[in-house]
């Protein structure tokens, strides 16, 4: 699933990290917005088993009014039959 970060500030946003729960991948992520740009970020679930998989991913920045922001995610995995 694509998730886009845009910049709303006067001021390049420098994006540091981007750490996600087990089980899943993220795909780009890090970088500098500039003012009123975005980028887009992949993130999928990567687990080899099969189960529930969840958590919160954080996004770093050098943001003074919100340096983490998060979200959380959630995903099932089948088994094979």
């Amino acid at each position: 699933r694509e998730f886009t970060i845009t910049n709303l500030g006067e001021w390049e946003l420098n994006v540091s990290a981007l750490t996600v729960p087990d089980g899943f991948q993220a795909t780009g992520g890090t970088g500098t917005i500039p003012p009123n740009g975005s980028f887009t970020f992949e993130l999928a679930l990567t687990a080899a088993e099969g189960g529930q998989f969840g958590g919160e991913v954080n996004i770093t920045s050098d943001d003074p009014g919100q340096g983490v922001f998060s979200f959380p995610v959630r995903g099932t995995v089948l088994a094979p039959p």
